[in-house]
């Protein structure tokens, strides 16, 4: 008889465990995708943005960041979308949707206001240091990603999430 109660026993916390790890497996795909969502839609945004601007010339740039002037302060919010050619929005275009898909993957609870933070605190920077030129592309915000998610990763103790952030990093900076 008890030889029978463990065998049903160990057979019934089996399953819960596959159901447990099967419902766990489901959880984080579907994270996953909720996850692309924000990314995919910023990605079309640009090549929207860029498409309509090269087919129009409508020199998007000068609502780019111009630095120490009050025309260049817009360009904080407007730049990351404003690409100068379709090379240098490929070259953004890789990084950014590796990690705005990793800050909403990994901190969804806090993305939104993140984003917004790294995107105004690279702009203003830009605007305030910048050489004085229009300042246009994602870079910034970028590398802002970059260094968020690398010092994240290492006060949260995960590695894959520094990992990934220095491999863009190193990945994009030597372009």
């Amino acid at each position: 008889m008890s030889d029978t109660f463990v065998s049903l026993f160990s057979c019934n916390a089996r399953c819960f465990m596959k159901e447990n790890h099967d419902e766990k497996i489901m959880y984080e795909k579907r994270r996953m995708r909720i996850a692309l969502v924000p990314t995919v839609v910023f990605i079309c945004l640009l090549w929207l943005l860029f498409l309509l601007d090269s087919s129009l010339h409508l020199q998007f740039y000068k609502v780019g960041i111009y630095p120490l002037r009050i025309k260049g302060l817009i360009g904080i919010i407007c730049s990351p979308f404003i690409h100068n050619s379709a090379k240098h929005l490929f070259s953004n275009t890789l990084p950014l949707f590796v990690l705005i898909w990793c800050l909403y993957y990994f901190y969804s609870s806090i993305a939104n206001i993140s984003l917004l933070l790294l995107w105004l605190s690279s702009g203003l920077l830009t605007w305030f240091i910048g050489r004085e030129a229009w300042h246009v592309g994602a870079s910034g915000v970028i590398y802002s990603l970059s260094f968020f998610l690398f010092f994240s990763g290492i006060f949260r103790k995960h590695i894959p999430l520094v990992a990934i952030a220095l491999v863009v990093a190193f990945l994009y900076g030597s372009n």
